[in-house]
């Protein structure tokens, strides 16, 4: 197993420590202090966009833009907060949702032509 996948799967683990603490102090109460419905958090896959309810919903599930090749690789958590706009790490292009940009191709993206836009956390 590579240094990047074991980080990569150490950075999710905490992350769902994280939101198991967070419900926990919540008393797994579905609002907030002012009685107010919680948002729902949302998961992107880095590399296709792709939206998940679930950090392990989005790790089960292939990606067909991972850098390495469609078959065998799943998807990749964008680490990033959720913006207006985003932008692509390699050119600057500007697009208004991850989907979109991550469905482009970037002629700037140094893994070579045909690979996509990725956004800048």
């Amino acid at each position: 197993m590579t240094i990047k996948k074991t980080i990569s799967k150490l950075l999710l683990v905490l992350l769902m420590l994280c939101s198991a603490a967070l419900y926990s102090q919540e008393g797994g109460q579905s609002g907030n202090a002012n009685g107010q419905p919680l948002q729902k958090q949302k998961y992107y896959c880095k590399y296709c966009g792709m939206e998940y309810s679930t950090v392990r919903d989005l790790t089960a599930n292939w990606c067909r833009n991972h850098p390495l090749g469609k078959n065998g690789y799943k998807h990749e958590l964008y680490e990033g907060s959720v913006k207006a706009q985003y932008t692509c790490k390699y050119c600057g292009m500007v697009y208004r949702d991850l989907l979109n940009l991550t469905r482009n191709i970037c002629q700037r993206n140094p893994a070579g032509k045909g690979k996509n836009h990725e956004p800048a956390l």
